[in-house]
């Protein structure tokens, strides 16, 4: 399915597959959020300009868990 809906955003797929996929899509909570990530991905790639930039708060966050996950990983290896 992941294979198929990332295809699709390249090349219309035929029709008893966009029918299976919709079925799928139907029952499936998973690929519906994959799929929603690729659109978004995707009209996000097409949109171009500047990456959201982290506010340093939001760095600050990341750097303490980073060196808290190499800390704990560290004590682990033999």
């Amino acid at each position: 399915m992941a294979r198929l809906s990332s295809g699709r955003l390249d090349s219309p797929a035929p029709w008893r597959v966009r029918i299976g996929m919709r079925v799928h899509i139907l029952f499936c909570r998973l690929c519906r959020r994959y799929r929603r990530q690729l659109r978004w991905l995707r009209a996000a790639a097409r949109a171009g300009g500047n990456p959201p930039v982290l506010g340093q708060a939001a760095r600050d966050r990341v750097k303490q868990s980073l060196r808290r996950n190499a800390a704990g990983a560290g004590s682990h290896q033999s």
